[in-house]
């Protein structure tokens, strides 16, 4: 539910794309670092013009490095795809999974060169004691990608399924200093197999639907196929399945988990209320603290009492409501991530459509599986206590006992520990985030979280 401030984990990989098959293939990484070539690099390098895009740094073991460019390389064009702005790379003959032809067209010292190669699989995730094991299920015509993480322990474990926030990135070979990946490894580590699915087209999965053009019910749904598979496996305790949703994962925990006999769900940095109501509210506590003037932010809130209405109730997009009044474009493109007419928070606007229309409170009533809602105190995405407080009473009024509040000092939506709410909000400012990564994760609030788990468990249906 990043929305004004967001940390980027960007690498140049790109996703597979296949027909009939059976058995997923890895997808390839070209394993580089690029910047467009402008006027002043291409007199530099004594290019004709100024064309595709300059090799920064290039991964070990990568197909890049496989093929043989270097840095400061030129890549004029890959596939025959000429590289001359950064979309070019989500062209589909760019694309490429484990044994492709790759053909580099390249400027090198005055030439132009054309290498050749078949393509090297991304290789798969290790770390010492842990055992990882990739499959796939099927859905809308293809297959989804899962991975799996254990201790090497052969005995059956309480399982979880991951489901993770609003952005379409794939999970799969994340970042070291990721949070998501030292949350999953640290839950492994202390005995519970996870499983990790990709959303539609992430990753190696291969789905007719991609992430950023689904709806909400769309990416319930093959989360629900997820459990399915994580239910069938031979080394999950079938009495103790979990569900860890975090951010827009632990709004879609109650929708996935209906007619599961799920022991339990995790529920951090949500919302209960109906998305414009949040959204809205977001809004005021964000942008002056963030940086605008108090004067543009109220202005700025008028515009948004129309445009979210639009947007989200009438079902208008974005480019219809920027030719009425181009202000709208102006906050969307700062707010929201606006990159072309049908886009919101990267997904096309049908994704938060279909989410506003949902009754979340009543998804949270149907399960009777035991509930922990999890709020950090230095979460500026979910701003207060409110929401999470709220889903303790309101479960608890129907079906007693059944949840419990988890205060998190320090924590933020992250999993990173900062010390106060205004503190968070003075580094997202200063677009400070990404430094904290590697040092801030916060393993004893996770450690928490695990304590609550293993106290589920022992409780006997």
């Amino acid at each position: 539910m990043q929305m004004l401030i967001r940390v980027f984990f960007i690498t140049l990989l790109f996703c597979a794309t296949l027909t009939n098959a059976q058995e997923l293939k890895r997808r390839a990484s070209h394993g580089v670092t690029l910047r467009l070539v402008d006027s002043a690099i291409a007199k530099q390098l004594k290019m004709d013009k100024a064309e595709g895009m300059l090799v920064q740094y290039i991964f070990p073991n990568s197909n890049a490095a496989k093929a043989g460019l270097q840095n400061n390389d030129v890549i004029i064009s890959i596939n025959n795809v000429l590289m001359n702005d950064f979309s070019a790379l989500s062209d589909m003959k760019v694309k490429i999974i484990e044994g492709d032809q790759i053909i580099y067209k390249i400027f090198r010292q005055g030439k132009e060169i054309e290498m050749i190669l078949q393509a090297i699989g991304k290789p798969k995730e290790q770390e010492e004691g842990l055992e990882f094991e990739y499959g796939q299920f099927s859905f809308d015509q293809g297959l989804i990608r899962t991975i799996i993480t254990a201790d090497k322990d052969a005995k059956k474990k309480p399982a979880i399924l991951f489901v993770p926030g609003f952005t379409c990135f794939s999970q799969d070979n994340m970042g070291v200093n990721h949070p998501y990946k030292k949350l999953v490894y640290h839950l492994a580590k202390k005995g519970f197999l996870v499983m990790r699915a990709e959303k539609p087209g992430m990753g190696d999965s291969n789905n007719k639907q991609k992430c950023v053009d689904i709806d909400f019910d769309t990416e319930v749904a093959s989360y629900r196929e997820a459990l399915k598979a994580l239910y069938k496996h031979p080394k999950v305790d079938a009495n103790n399945v979990f569900i860890f949703g975090h951010s827009l994962g632990g709004m879609e925990a109650p929708f996935i988990a209906e007619d599961f006999n799920v022991k339990g769900i995790i529920t951090m940095g949500i919302t209960i209320k109906h998305w414009r109501e949040y959204l809205t509210e977001m809004l005021r506590n964000q942008i002056p603290r963030l940086g605008e003037n108090y004067v543009q932010a109220e202005k700025d809130l008028k515009l948004y009492e129309v445009l979210l209405y639009e947007l989200l109730v009438n079902n208008k997009t974005p480019s219809e409501m920027i030719l009425k009044n181009e202000e709208y474009g102006r906050i969307l493109q700062r707010d929201f991530g606006l990159v072309n007419s049908d886009n919101f928070l990267g997904r096309n606007i049908r994704f938060s459509q279909s989410l506003n229309n949902k009754n979340c409170i009543e998804a949270w009533l149907k399960t009777e599986a035991k509930i922990l809602s999890v709020w950090g105190d230095s979460d500026i995405q979910v701003i207060n206590d409110f929401s999470h407080r709220e889903l303790v009473d309101i479960v608890n009024k129907n079906n007693p006992n059944n949840a419990t509040f988890l205060e998190l000092k320090g924590t933020d939506h992250n999993f990173l520990k900062i010390g106060s709410l205004e503190e968070s909000y003075r580094i997202n400012r200063g677009g400070n985030i990404a430094a904290l990564l590697p040092t801030h994760f916060d393993y004893d609030a996770i450690d928490k979280i695990v304590k609550w788990i293993n106290n589920t468990v022992s409780i006997k249906d």
